[in-house]
This record gives structure tokens, sequence and C-alpha cells, in this order.
């Protein structure tokens, strides 16, 4: 009896540590930050790219495992730069920079480890 007991309470804590990894192992699509881009559309190690109606690109973003990853670029519908930056694994890292309809930097903001400095 003190055996059955002992080897149930020496699995117990081995299927608890089993359940918890199941639940941590959703797909990537699922808990990365993808406000805007529904993963699911394209290859998790792949770049996206969305235009507008005139067929001038509106932003690229890189993907590693369906997470941001890699350089990011967004247009004005007149095809200027509007935002360039870049991403290490799902948070913007390195410098970050905006701009105006005429080209001109409105906003630079470098990220080094999820401080933003202005």
């Amino acid at each position: 009896m003190r055996k059955i007991f002992y080897s149930l309470l020496l699995c117990f804590p081995v299927g608890l540590l089993l359940s918890c990894n199941e639940q941590s192992s959703k797909p990537a699509s699922e808990t990365a930050d993808t406000s805007n881009v529904q993963t699911s559309q394209f290859q998790p190690n792949d770049k996206q790219v969305v235009y507008y109606d005139n067929g001038q690109a509106q932003y690229m973003q890189q993907y590693l495992n369906g997470i941001k990853h890699g350089e990011y670029k967004d247009w004005f519908k007149n095809g200027n730069i509007r935002t360039i930056g870049y991403f290490n694994m799902g948070m913007r890292d390195g410098t970050w920079k905006w701009y105006d309809e005429k080209g001109e930097i409105t906003l630079q903001v470098r990220y080094d480890k999820t401080v933003a400095e202005l």
C-alpha cells in the first residue's frame, strides 16, 4: 500500500508538470504580439507585405517562428517612408524613426531591453 501511495505521490508532480507544458505549447501566432497581423495567412518564417489599393506597399514585417523579428517598415500612400525599425523576438529593438509625408524625421526613439529612450 505504501508503495502505491509513494508512486502516486511521485507521479502527480510529473503529470502536473507535463500538463503545464501542454498549456504553454500554443502556436506562436496565438501568443505573439500580432495586433495588426494574422500570422495564419503565411509561413512562420516569412516576410509579410501589405499593399494599399493603389499598389503602393503599406507595410512590411519579417517574422521568425511566427513572432515579429527583423526589419519593419511602413509607408504613406504617396510612397514616402513613414516608419522604420527592427523587432527582436517580438519586441522593438534599436533605433526606430518616424517621418512626416515630406520625408523629414518627426520622432526618433531608441529601444533597449524594453526601455525607450527619446
